[in-house]
């Protein structure tokens, strides 16, 4: 009889001890000193839940940083694919795997991270007044890539193409561009003859066409609170800085023109011209019916993003 009490006690001692181990994938945990039989199984529970708790709180650090990477919109890069591997680690119950690879991609991104916004940054802007170029393949570049632009169209552009428009402001679902008034028809301002009330109508009217759309043309402001707003053929003087100034907007100018609207060049001209000429806080200037100026983004792009943080005007 007692022989028969010690096996069964034996057995059981190698069932909880099997039980332990399962729990906590094989890993050797210390037991307290003062441990009895009578809560042995009960600090076996709590080891276990604890990892699990610690890996939770890993997967989440890293699901926060992962988004704050995103906000950048580094073009082309993302840590989703990584994150999700991750996850599903977690799901498959490998807590200490969780945590150990949660803590080092968390510390690659935040290295990623404070890398990016070291960078100086600069700017690229479309501008949207007449024809369609390869206007669909910016968008499909803009969903890929991720990658940031301010876009200032004209009202008459954006009634002729709405469905364009809205896409170059929103390529992919959580991506949002900037947006600037390119005022409605594309006239000179300053030596068009037009009268100040002209002027100004040839800006809310457009204003009016965004906000109806849903669009207004600030989805982000510049840090002084003003609307963003081109001339058209970069043509303005102190006059017509004003009259811009009661309207609340501010003018926003380029320091590299692309060239791409006179036609003469290819992508890869208009992407060189570009790369030498861009500097700290550089904006371009390029238009959505110049299918050179389209092609040459990716160009520009990939040969930049080592050197430079992509952002929106309104972020230099």
């Amino acid at each position: 009889m007692f022989q028969k009490k010690v096996s069964i006690i034996f057995f059981g001692f190698v069932a909880v001890l099997a039980i332990f181990f399962y729990l906590n994938n094989g890993k050797t945990v210390t037991l307290k000193e003062t441990t009895s039989p009578v809560n042995f199984i009960d600090q076996i529970f709590e080891n276990s839940d604890q990892e699990k708790i610690t890996a939770a709180d890993a997967l989440n650090d890293l699901g926060l940083v992962v988004e704050e990477f995103d906000a950048l919109r580094v073009p082309g890069e993302s840590f989703e694919n990584e994150y999700s591997n991750i996850k599903q680690i977690f799901a498959s119950g490998d807590y200490s795997k969780t945590i150990a690879e949660s803590r080092a991609i968390e510390k690659t991104i935040r290295a990623a991270i404070e890398e990016e916004n070291q960078k100086p940054k600069i700017s690229i802007t479309f501008d949207a007044g007449a024809g369609l170029g390869a206007t669909q393949k910016l968008i499909d570049y803009l969903a890929d890539s991720r990658l940031k632009i301010t876009f200032f169209s004209t009202g008459k552009w954006t009634e002729q193409n709405t469905e364009l428009f809205k896409k170059i402001l929103v390529p992919k679902e959580g991506l949002i561009n900037e947006l600037g008034n390119h005022t409605y028809d594309h006239l000179h301002l300053v030596f068009g003859g037009l009268t100040d009330e002209q002027i100004k109508e040839e800006i809310t009217k457009t204003e009016n066409i965004f906000n109806s759309l849903g669009y207004p043309a600030k989805p982000l402001r510049q840090a002084q609170g003003k609307l963003l707003f081109r001339y058209p053929y970069g043509e303005r003087n102190a006059h017509t800085d004003a009259l811009l100034k009661d309207l609340g907007y501010v003018s926003v100018y380029w320091t590299v023109d692309s060239l791409g609207w006179q036609n003469k060049q290819t992508s890869e001209q208009i992407a060189e011209r570009i790369i030498s000429k861009i500097g700290p806080k550089g904006i371009t200037l390029m238009h959505v019916g110049s299918n050179e100026d389209v092609a040459s983004v990716p160009l520009v792009v990939e040969k930049l993003k080592s050197q430079y943080r992509f952002v929106f005007v309104s972020e230099l």
